[in-house]
């Protein structure tokens, strides 16, 4: 098993969540990401 530490981020998909998750995963870390997505009307 790798010696990684696993980061949940939530609201990956906004502005803030995004960068986080590309500063994250810059720095090793592994993330998994979740956000919601409303329907369309």
């Amino acid at each position: 098993m790798p010696d990684t530490k696993l980061v949940l981020v939530t609201g990956a998909g906004g502005f803030i969540g995004h960068h986080l998750v590309k500063y994250l995963v810059a720095r090793g870390y592994r993330v998994r990401g979740v956000d919601i997505k409303y329907p369309e009307f």
